[in-house]
C-alpha cells in the first residue's frame, strides 16, 4: 500500500508559531486530488449501471424533403367499376381549343439539393442516390435522354457510355414523360407545362391551360405533342408553337400511359383502353378478363406499346394482353391472380428490335425489382432478363440497335451502402452496365 509519511513540523522563528511547511502543502494537495478521482469513479460507476440504452434502432430512411428515391407504384385496381363497354364518340372537351401562353425564355434552373454531412449534393444523407431517371426515349442523336428529378436535370447518355446534363426545373418527380419531338429537339412534361431542350441545353417551356399537369408524352403521327394529365382525366394535344387542345375522358380518373399506335392514333392505358383519332374522335375499349371468380380484374395499369404486328400491347398487374386496333382483346401471357395484395407486380412495358416484349416488375415498396423477356412469336415463352441486379427498374424504352434500355434505382433491400442509379442494355444474351450515373457536373 502507498503509503504518505509526513515530514516534522517547524516553530515559525518569526511568530513564534507552527505553520505548514512547502512538503506539508503538497501533501495536502495530492490528498485532495486523490479524493476527487475516487469521487469521479464512484459517479462513473453509477452512471455505467444506472443507464439503460435503448435496445431498438430506428431503421434509416430513404427520404429527404425532397423527391423519393424509391419508385411510385401504379395505383392497384385504380378505377372502381371499370365500364365494360364500348363508349362511342367524342365527350364534350374539357375547354374550347386554346393556346397556352408561351415562356419568356428558359425557366430559371432549380437549386440543386443541399451539400449533406455524410453525402454528396446529389445523394441523401442515408447514401442513396437522387440521380434516378425516372422517363427516357431515344433522340435522334443516337444518345438517350432521361429526366432525372431528384437533381433537377435531363441527362444523355451515349452509346459509349458519355453523360451530361442540363439544369431544368418543375419537372416532377414521378409520372414524368420524355419524347423526341418531330423538329428534333427533346420535350418533357414538367409541374404545368411542357419544356422543349435542344441538343444545346435550351430550354423553353409552354404553360397548359386550365390547371393541367403533364405526365407521359408522346409524338403523334400529326406532328404534334399528345400527354396524360396526372391531375384530372385529360389527353392533351399540343403544337410545336404551343398551342393546346384538350380532350376530356369519361369518368374521373386520370390516364396513366399513352403510345401512338400503327392506325396513326394515340392509345391510352387508363383500366380499359381509350383510342383518340387526330380529329378528336374518343372510343373505349374494354380489356378482356379472367374467368376466374375472386380473382383480381384486368386493369390496365400504364405500360403499352405499339406491337411489330400492328397490335396495342400493355399489361396489368400480372398478365400482357394484345389489343387490335378494332378493339379486340386477348390475354397472351400471365395467370389469373387471387383477390387480395399481391407483390411484385408489373410496372413497364417495351419492345426491342427483334419484336420481342421486356417487362419490368417492382417488389413491395419500390425496395427491389426485376425484368422479364416475353417472346413476341410465343408470348407463353417468358424469361428473365439474364444478369439483372435485382435494382428497382423504373425507366425503359427501345434505345440504339433495337435493344431495350433501362434506368434503375439502387435496391433498397440490401441495405446502405447503396450503389449508384444505372443505365442498363437488356438483350437476350445478357445484361451490360452502360453508365453508372454520377452526380452532375
Amino acid at each position: 500500500m502507498l503509503q504518505v509519511q509526513e515530514p516534522e513540523t517547524r516553530e515559525s522563528v518569526a511568530s513564534g508559531t507552527s505553520s505548514p511547511t512547502a512538503p506539508q502543502r503538497r501533501r495536502q494537495l495530492v490528498l485532495a486530488l486523490g479524493t476527487a478521482m475516487v469521487v469521479l469513479l464512484v459517479a462513473a460507476s453509477v452512471a455505467a449501471i444506472t443507464w439503460n440504452p435503448s435496445t431498438e434502432h430506428a431503421p434509416d430512411r430513404v427520404t429527404a424533403n425532397g423527391p423519393s428515391p424509391a419508385p411510385v407504384s401504379p395505383e392497384v385496381n385504380q378505377p372502381p367499376g371499370v365500364p365494360t363497354t364500348v363508349i362511342a364518340g367524342s365527350p364534350a372537351p374539357v375547354a374550347a381549343p386554346t393556346a397556352s401562353p408561351k415562356a419568356a425564355g428558359a425557366p430559371t434552373p432549380a437549386t440543386p439539393p443541399p451539400t449533406s454531412s455524410t453525402g454528396l449534393p446529389c445523394t441523401l444523407s442515408t447514401g442513396y442516390p437522387l440521380t434516378i431517371p425516372e422517363a427516357m426515349t431515344t433522340g435522334r442523336d443516337g444518345a438517350l435522354w432521361f429526366t432525372q428529378p431528384g437533381v433537377a436535370r435531363i441527362g444523355r447518355l451515349t452509346t459509349s457510355g458519355a453523360y451530361s446534363s442540363f439544369p431544368v426545373s418543375g419537372v416532377p418527380g414521378a409520372n414524368n414523360g420524355i419524347t423526341t419531338g418531330p423538329d428534333g429537339a427533346i420535350w418533357f412534361s414538367q409541374g404545368s407545362a411542357i419544356g422543349r431542350i435542344t441538343g444545346s441545353g435550351t430550354v423553353k417551356s409552354y404553360t397548359l391551360p386550365n390547371g393541367g399537369k403533364p405526365g407521359r408524352v408522346v409524338t403523334g403521327s400529326d406532328g404534334a405533342l399528345w400527354f396524360v394529365e396526372t391531375n384530372r382525366p385529360v389527353v392533351g394535344r399540343m403544337t410545336l408553337s404551343g398551342d393546346v387542345t384538350e380532350y376530356g375522358l369519361s369518368g374521373d380518373q386520370p390516364a396513366k400511359g399513352i403510345v401512338t399506335g400503327p392506325d396513326d392514333a394515340v392509345w391510352v392505358a387508363r383500366g380499359n383502353l381509350i383510342r383518340i383519332s387526330n380529329t378528336g374522335d374518343v372510343k373505349e375499349y374494354p380489356v378482356a378478363q379472367f374467368s376466374q371468380d375472386n380473382v383480381l380484374p384486368e386493369v390496365a395499369t400504364g405500360g403499352i406499346v405499339a406491337g411489330p404486328d400492328g397490335a396495342i400491347w400493355f399489361i396489368t398487374e400480372h398478365a400482357v394482353h394484345r389489343m387490335t386496333t378494332d378493339g379486340h382483346d386477348t390475354i397472351e401471357n400471365g395467370t389469373a391472380a387471387p383477390n387480395g395484395p399481391q407483390q411484385p407486380w408489373q410496372y413497364d412495358l417495351a419492345v426491342d428490335g427483334n419484336g420481342d416484349f421486356w417487362i419490368s416488375t417492382v417488389a413491395a415498396g419500390g425496395s427491389s425489382g426485376g425484368v422479364d423477356r416475353v417472346s413476341g412469336q410465343s408470348p407463353q415463352d417468358r424469361q428473365p432478363a439474364k444478369g439483372y441486379p435485382g435494382d428497382a427498374p423504373i425507366a425503359m424504352t427501345t434505345g440504339p440497335g433495337g435493344a431495350v434500355f433501362i434506368g434503375t434505382s439502387p435496391s433498397t433491400a440490401k441495405g446502405p451502402p447503396y450503389g449508384p442509379s444505372n443505365i442498363l442494355r437488356l438483350t437476350t444474351t445478357g445484361t451490360t452496365v452502360v453508365k453508372a450515373l454520377p452526380c452532375p457536373s
